[in-house]
């Protein structure tokens, strides 16, 4: 009779133990881990009604703290900002019209920070190139020009490479090039460079980059359809006994018909109907 006594405590002592055991475990339970939810400067806890971890915070990455929150974009911090977002909110890409799309600026183009996010041309943009060959009898200047089709207007230019493969040293010297015009085959004008070289002798190389001036972003209209390069030379010609001062013009037809794109102008047309072309 003792024995059955002790047992049937046993037996509500191991019930009652269990339930202390049960009751323990389920209100101690812990939380899932959110820490290594998400980017390293999100801020992630547990829902407990979405069973899930969410967003509560962000915190600006160490490599950007030196960046107001409203100048992060995706340029100068893409630890922190996607690229996909809109452009007003930080972001960079997209297209505009054919040629162009927004990306860094990772052409180092004149005029903008390295990481701000401008337009640049995009694959759809085809470089050309010419060789043509000047000469007046005295001399004979090869020429390769090159440029892109169509020209980005405010940030193209026309490269040119001259060669001097012959000259007579008897009859010309001092042999320079002093200018570089842009211009249509009417002289419409379209932007310039000084460029001020001198040949040193046969089988020298001059090098130079033509830019578009203000005049072509704003007038530019469809009619001017051929790119000419006009180059000013100067040297020292033989008259007679004596040397005298010579300058001459070259004129080359570099492309035609050609293109330009404004970006600003997005392609619309003007109020005279006469829009750049994209």
């Amino acid at each position: 009779m003792e024995g059955k006594k002790y047992r049937l405590f046993f037996v509500f002592f191991i019930i009652i133990l269990g339930g202390i055991l049960f009751t323990g475990c389920g209100g101690d339970e812990e939380e899932p881990d959110c820490s290594g939810v998400g980017e390293e400067w999100e801020i992630h806890e547990w829902d407990e009604e979405a069973e899930e971890c969410v967003l509560v915070s962000t915190e600006v990455p160490e490599a950007c703290s030196n960046l107001d929150e409203d100048e992060l974009t995706f340029c100068n911090c893409p630890e922190f900002v996607e690229q996909d977002v809109p452009i007003e909110e930080g972001g960079c890409s997209g297209e505009v019209g054919d040629y162009l799309e927004y990306t860094c600026n990772i052409s180092n183009e004149e005029g903008y920070d390295d990481d701000e996010c401008v337009l640049e041309m995009n694959e759809n943009v085809e470089s050309e190139s010419r060789i043509t060959e000047a000469h007046e009898g005295t001399y004979l200047i090869e020429l390769r020009t090159s440029f892109n089709q169509p020209f980005i207007a405010d940030r193209d230019t026309v490269t040119v490479r001259a060669d001097l493969r012959d000259i007579d040293e008897e009859l010309v010297r001092d042999l320079k090039i002093s200018r570089a015009i842009l211009e249509s085959a009417d002289g419409e004008y379209f932007g310039e460079k000084d460029v001020e070289e001198e040949f040193s002798g046969h089988g020298d190389r001059i090098e130079f980059e033509v830019p578009f001036n203000e005049y072509t972003l704003t007038y530019f209209h469809e009619e001017y359809n051929t790119l000419m390069l006009r180059l000013n030379l100067e040297y020292m010609g033989l008259d007679g006994e004596e040397y005298s001062r010579v300058t001459e013009d070259i004129r080359e037809t570099l492309i035609a018909p050609f293109d330009v794109i404004e970006p600003d102008n997005k392609g619309e047309e003007d109020d005279e109907g006469d829009g750049f072309q994209w």
